[in-house]
């Protein structure tokens, strides 16, 4: 056997060879036309027209639903029928390993595209760039990072897909085994070769694929002790009240900040400057690494990260329940309806509201309606929740279904800044609490440094009067 490996290699090693250009040339040709006509098919696919997002889903889907081997048969009958030229076989089935591959590159294509942060097309757009030039300068450009592993897979897919041309007598690798075995008659010895040249190819292409995958692939960030907001000199006023004055703080991902102190403290300011529904005088306040209070930032866009429960409820009364819940995700972060509904009533029965998903607002309780309240913040998927008193407008009773609520939040590693009245909540759940007074941070520790230690006399004498 080994011997007649050897004889017909020496002899016929030429004739594999070729046949291993063939089976290159072949990949390489079909996975570039076909990534070319992928990515037209992935844009249309994008593309808000509906006519076109049904042409190309049905045009990727009967190509995935059918072997590809009567792909080849059908374009190789089908095309010297239909044009008005002569047409080679080998033409034939390099058109039908385009497009059969064209409609795996396009969702390839389009998954990489969908990667890249929302946010990124609305930056551009914020900057008055076209539809157009956001994709070709922007959004392409970093999705290349996600697609290019995936590419090198078709491609390694390719070079063995590639084997059926063989049945038209295309020039490629098995092409040559049926050259050489229809010459010596030794099948097997013949095949044996073909075999171990695809072996030693798709090895080296894996090999060389890990090498762009490791280049491509993002740095993953470190979430323990990393500052997801901080505060840096911040000042607000309104006229000559002083509210903030020179406030530096920060809040680390995964830490629940509980913040609490007398009315009128600042507690509330501090809180809504942080996603700037109040804008500071003065200093800086930097989220995620982005400094958010620059007047060139599109704080929109940190906003779907940042979402925010309100003390009076603040839920849409012309809007159902399920509507309140999926209309940002819809509009701003382009999620399909049915996937957002899916997302919505699933959050809704954690909270024991799926019943509600069709009644309106005003057939709530308060303490359903900041339940609400909380699922439309969760549904952006936000990296931080701001609670502003969320529990101060309920009724007694309904105090600690909210509170379960943000419990569980926090139990999941949810980021949250809350400012309570709830003493009890607040040494209970939180990691850190901050004590508020006349517009300045008095005194922050652990819960069982401010509730059974504290040290600053303001700090003492308000916990005094509410414990």
């Amino acid at each position: 056997m080994i011997e007649s490996i050897v004889k017909i290699w020496a002899k016929y090693d030429y004739v594999f060879l070729n046949g291993l250009w063939g089976t290159l040339w072949l990949a390489f040709v079909t996975v570039l036309f076909g990534t070319i006509l992928g990515t037209l098919v992935a844009l249309l696919r994008l593309s808000r027209c509906k006519v076109f997002q049904a042409l190309t889903g049905a045009y990727i889907e009967v190509l995935r639903g059918t072997p590809i081997l009567l792909q080849l048969y059908f374009f190789w009958l089908l095309l010297p029928k239909v044009l008005p030229f002569k047409v080679s076989d080998t033409a034939c089935i390099i058109v039908a390993l385009v497009i059969n591959s064209s409609s795996y590159v396009a969702e390839v294509i389009r998954a990489g595209i969908q990667a890249v942060d929302k946010g990124q097309m609305e930056a551009a757009k914020s900057l008055g760039l076209s539809n157009k030039n956001a994709m070709r300068y922007v959004i392409l450009p970093q999705a290349v990072k996600n697609i290019l592993p995936a590419l090198g897979n078709e491609f390694v897919v390719m070079v063995k897909e590639t084997s059926l041309a063989s049945v038209f007598f295309v020039g490629e690798l098995m092409t040559s085994y049926k050259t050489v075995q229809s010459t010596t008659f030794l099948a097997i010895p013949s095949l044996t070769i073909v075999g171990i040249i695809y072996f030693i190819l798709n090895f080296i292409l894996t090999k060389i694929l890990k090498v762009v995958e490791r280049s491509c692939r993002p740095v993953t960030k470190q979430v323990q002790d990393r500052e997801i907001i901080k505060v840096e000199n911040l000042c607000k006023g309104f006229g000559e009240l002083k509210v903030l004055r020179n406030i530096n703080q920060h809040v680390n991902m995964g830490e629940v900040v509980s913040i609490i102190g007398p009315s009128g403290s600042g507690k509330s300011t501090f809180l809504r400057c942080l996603n700037l529904l109040e804008v500071p005088d003065s200093g800086k306040i930097t989220f995620e690494g982005v400094e958010i209070t620059d007047k060139k930032i599109d704080i929109d866009k940190h906003r779907q990260k940042m979402g925010m429960v309100f003390q009076h409820f603040n839920v849409f009364p012309n809007m159902t329940v399920l509507e309140n819940i999926t209309l940002a995700p819809v509009l701003e972060k382009k999620v399909p309806k049915e996937q957002a509904q899916e997302e919505a009533e699933e959050l809704l029965k954690k909270v024991g509201l799926l019943e509600k998903k069709d009644e309106y607002p005003r057939k709530l309780s308060g303490g359903q309606k900041q339940r609400l309240a909380i699922v439309r913040a969760m549904a952006m998927k936000p990296d931080v929740i701001l609670f502003d008193e969320p529990t101060s407008a309920l009724d007694p009773e309904m105090v600690k279904d909210v509170l379960d609520v943000i419990k569980d939040l926090a139990d999941s590693g949810m980021t949250i800044v809350i400012v309570t009245h709830e003493m009890g909540f607040a040494k209970e759940v939180s990691d850190r609490v901050l004590f508020m007074d006349d517009g300045c941070i008095q005194e922050e520790g652990t819960p069982e440094e401010i509730f059974e230690h504290p040290k600053n006399p303001r700090t003492i004498e308000f916990l005094s009067k509410v414990l």
